[in-house]
């Protein structure tokens, strides 16, 4: 079973998971953008997808928030969610 020490003795880390429930008033942009802040703000920066993809979507997602974003832009960035090749 891995933990976090030996983990890190193994010079890797363990990943995280989380589930949020929301109901049907969620604005989904919102709820994506304060997810991008806080995995930008959060990212420890070792691997690549996450060092420059959360910035990337964050920007994205900031620009459709404010009414900035196109179509041909937020449809890249929703196909390559979780898609560390895309980044």
């Amino acid at each position: 079973m891995a933990d976090f020490d030996a983990c890190a003795q193994a010079g890797s880390m363990l990943g995280s998971g989380g589930i949020i429930v929301l109901d049907d008033a969620a604005d989904m942009v919102d709820v994506a953008d304060n997810i991008a802040h806080f995995y930008a703000h959060e990212s420890c920066g070792q691997c690549t997808p996450c060092r420059e993809g959360a910035d990337w979507c964050m920007d994205i997602l900031d620009r459709m928030m404010i009414g900035t974003g196109v179509q041909r832009i937020s449809k890249r960035c929703c196909g390559s969610a979780g898609s560390p090749r895309a980044v």
